[in-house]
């Protein structure tokens, strides 16, 4: 198949949509197996893991994307990068995971949070590594612009996730079992994606130093203030849930977390746009044609805005008949804190708009 824009986004705005019909089918489910509180706790602890791998991978995923996609002089350019990023991301995922096994064993997690998240560091530990290469492979299909392969993966790890996460929290093995069913789903994608990319890539080269004229530094510190702005941006709704939890109970966090789920499948668009647009517009930034990348990110970034401006009205308008059906009556007091989100999120993008 041709692979142009049109395709591409196609194929990460299919793969989306199919994501988020299994997303919001999970959620509510997984709210009434786990209850209100324990939801909380699981919350809790995907915040915490959500800025931990903004540090230790974004840097990463971003750069394999743009110059795994380049074309330059030598025949194995998209092997050393590959390599080069590979082996990157095994010692931040290690050092990521060695700091999680320490703040597990010396108290940290207790004097933080609570002494019952002890255990699920440890969990969490095996997971940053899973996730990392999960979505680092992923990332490189999507760099050799074979986006009809990289999207739908993420498919399969939503629905592999969401059907052991449900099947094992059922089974009242709580947080530890959704944990549990992330890194299975991440194991599974990881291993099928290694499959597709050694058509594309020689994975012996894993193994071998990359040559000494190989632009080490451009690659190690490429995206690196893009990864602080991301950060910053993505605290908004992690920082916020780990303060809950810390300051007031799991209660109160699990209301909380219900609502931001909701308004983050507002975002589906935009992720789509995101996931497309560096490999994409890779060539047209090396051959100077900044004009056309201006372009097409306003021409985007307007059709996008004014879609999400329609989906917050129409889901705040619909929120106090919606949440108690979507989530369960026992979910009521999750109405307040989606309608200020909401507010937010429209705020904000009127905000990035002008």
């Amino acid at each position: 198949m041709k692979r142009n824009l049109v395709t591409a986004f196609a194929a990460i705005a299919g793969s989306q949509v199919a994501i988020l019909i299994v997303q919001a089918a999970f959620s509510p489910l997984l709210v009434r197996i786990l209850g209100v509180t324990t939801y909380g706790e699981y919350a809790t602890l995907t915040s915490a893991f959500g800025l931990l791998t903004i540090l230790v991978s974004s840097g990463i995923n971003g750069g394999v994307r743009k110059y795994i996609s380049e074309e330059r002089e030598g025949s194995n350019w998209k092997n050393h990068v590959f390599a080069y990023y590979f082996r990157l991301a095994l010692i931040l995922a290690l050092i990521a995971a060695g700091a999680l096994v320490f703040a597990a064993e010396f108290g940290l997690v207790g004097t933080i949070l609570q002494p019952k998240y002890n255990p699920y560091f440890f969990l969490l530990a095996l997971l940053v590594v899973a996730s990392q290469f999960r979505e680092y492979v992923r990332r490189a299909l999507m760099g050799l612009k074979l986006e009809h392969l990289g999207e739908p993966l993420n498919v399969i790890y939503q629905v592999s996730f969401s059907v052991t996460a449900i099947a094992l929290a059922a089974l009242e093995f709580g947080v530890a079992g959704v944990l549990v069913g992330q890194i299975f789903a991440s194991m599974l994608v990881f291993v099928i994606a290694i499959v597709f990319i050694s058509k594309h890539i020689s994975l012996g080269m894993i193994f071998r130093p990359v040559p000494k004229d190989f632009p080490r530094k451009e690659l190690f510190y490429f995206n690196h203030n893009t990864v602080i702005y991301i950060f910053l941006l993505t605290s908004m709704y992690h920082i916020d849930v780990l303060m809950l939890g810390a300051l007031t109970n799991s209660e109160l966090t699990g209301y909380y977390r219900a609502a931001l789920v909701l308004v983050q499948f507002l975002w589906l668009l935009p992720r789509s746009l995101q996931s497309l647009m560096i490999q994409s517009t890779s060539d047209h930034w090396a051959k100077g044609r900044i004009k056309m990348i201006e372009d097409i990110a306003t021409r985007a970034t307007r059709y996008v805005l004014l879609l999400i401006l329609l989906l917050a009205i129409g889901l705040g308008a619909l929120a106090p008949v919606f949440v108690p059906m979507y989530y369960g009556v026992d979910m009521k007091p999750a109405i307040v804190p989606l309608l200020i989100l909401l507010l937010g999120l429209l705020v904000l993008q009127l905000h990035g708009r002008y």
